[in-house]
């Protein structure tokens, strides 16, 4: 009973300062906002490119650009040296016709390159989403033709000047026919096929957002004979582990080293999530910052308010209050202000939550998922906050001489 009218009491305390505790709590809105958006985000993202990856199909052999991760062991992390060696891939057209010509028990290769540039049409200028490849990497993208045709073998041979277009793409650029020619820097490209709409995405980016073209071509247009990722198709899942080690092998002998990694589907998400696992605590961290200026905004007021209400103690200690209820009060207020702050803050997540839902539906880039386990985890936060911050001026309310108290103006 004696909880229930301190807490009341605290409500009736802060709302008596409203624009003064919501100032304090903005602090505290903006961290517990970042860290579940972030959350969500991140979850999101997994959720993608665990689809994408398991779209690839169990067969299926990905060479990445990538020091050797042994035998798929992805628990060290992802160093600066594998990184960088993702910018400048080693992974040769050469490397390609040799894994067609000495891998048994394969159906084929497909290379991804992923070139600079930016599409201009008459006055209008575009950012697609870029990518080189082969024929067969329709069938690994689930897109097909609403019109035209796709890029063929003459195409990756002659390093035709060919692109394929999406349809949010062709939107964009105001583009009905084909034969259509656009610019890729300084080079004109001929349209020579459109696609269908696609609710796919690739590691976060939307399908119909594409522009493809041969892989060739690409690297023609970012100015290199590399390649940056290999897509191999075993025969049969049983071929796989054989694929694996055989492609393995064969870059080993080329390069003379393990500049490339070699991943089932399950590797790749094993690697994926230690990518993303990482990129994710270095963004909750730094919007833990806001958080402890929060804190240290949330110890202000607080100190602020047990001067101002310096008399109020003294009066309350004369009627009986112990120390301890006189703690708990302004601890409980402390409380008050970091947990209605993170209740603001979830109230905005799910607001943001549904507004893409709503009004962005597939085009969004990625999806929030909010788990139950991050709210729970953004309470406890809040309200440790509040603990932690409240209790140095909680502490110095209660340590007030109730005589000098009554005496102060």
């Amino acid at each position: 009973m004696i909880l229930l009218s301190i807490i009341k009491f605290a409500f009736v305390s802060l709302w008596a300062n409203k624009f003064r505790s919501f100032l304090t709590m903005i602090s505290i809105i903006i961290g517990i906002f970042s860290v579940i958006i972030l959350s969500a985000a991140g979850n999101g993202v997994k959720a993608k490119v665990t689809e994408f990856i398991g779209n690839l199909g169990p067969n299926t052999v990905i060479v990445l650009p990538i020091p050797s991760l042994d035998n798929g062991d992805v628990k060290s992390g992802f160093s600066a040296q594998q990184s960088a060696s993702a910018v400048s891939s080693t992974i040769t057209n050469g490397d390609i016709d040799a894994i067609n010509e000495e891998i048994a028990n394969i159906n084929g290769v497909n290379a991804i390159v992923i070139p600079p540039g930016i599409v201009t049409y008459n006055d209008k200028k575009y950012a697609p989403f870029t990518i080189g490849g082969t024929p067969g990497l329709a069938d690994v993208l689930k897109v097909s033709l609403a019109s035209g045709r796709f890029i063929n073998e003459k195409d990756i041979d002659d390093k035709n000047q060919v692109v394929l277009m999406g349809e949010a793409t062709k939107s964009a650029m105001g583009i009905n026919d084909l034969g259509t020619k656009i610019k890729i820097g300084k080079e004109e490209y001929e349209i020579v096929g459109f696609l269908n709409g696609s609710s796919q995405q690739m590691f976060g980016f939307d399908l119909n957002n594409l522009l493809f073209l041969p892989y060739t071509t690409a690297q023609t247009i970012a100015s290199r004979t590399t390649v940056d990722r290999l897509l191999v198709s075993a025969l049969s899942k049983d071929d796989v582990k054989s694929v694996r080690e055989s492609i393995k092998k064969l870059f080993k002998d080329r390069h003379g080293e393990d500049d490339v990694s070699v991943l089932e589907q399950t590797d790749a998400l094993k690697l994926f999530d230690s990518i993303l696992g990482i990129i994710t605590q270095f963004l909750l961290l730094i919007a833990s910052i806001s958080l402890l200026v929060g804190g240290i905004g949330i110890m202000n007021i607080m100190l602020v308010s047990v001067t101002e209400r310096t008399k109020e103690i003294g009066i309350r200690k004369a009627v009986g209050a112990t120390n301890f209820l006189i703690l708990l009060q302004f601890l409980i207020e402390s409380i008050l202000l970091s947990a209605v702050g993170a209740g603001i803050a979830i109230a905005l997540t799910y607001g943001v939550e549904f507004a893409i839902d709503q009004y962005l539906s597939d085009k969004a880039p990625v999806h929030l998922i909010i788990e139950n386990s991050t709210i729970l985890l953004a309470v406890s936060i809040s309200v440790g906050i509040g603990v932690i911050f409240g209790l140095f001026p909680a502490v110095r309310a209660a340590s007030k001489n109730p005589i000098e108290a009554l005496r102060y103006e």
